[in-house]
C-alpha cells in the first residue's frame, strides 16, 4: 500500500467528517463519515466543486 493509501484508509475510519479540496475548492477526497453525514457517496462529489450546492 503506498502512502497516500495508508492516509486515506486511516481518514476513513475516522467518526468526523473529512473532505479536501484543491485551491480551486474541487473535492479531492471524501470520507466514509462525511457520505454518512451528508448521504452523498464519494463518487458523487469527487471532481465536483463546494459551491454545486454539495
Amino acid at each position: 500500500m503506498n502512502s497516500e493509501g495508508f492516509f486515506n484508509s486511516i481518514l476513513d475510519q475516522l467518526y468526523d467528517g473529512v473532505y479536501l479540496t484543491d485551491l480551486d475548492r474541487r473535492i479531492l477526497f471524501w470520507n466514509k463519515a462525511a457520505e454518512r453525514i451528508t448521504g452523498y457517496l464519494a463518487d458523487e462529489v469527487l471532481g465536483k466543486k463546494c459551491l454545486e450546492n454539495i
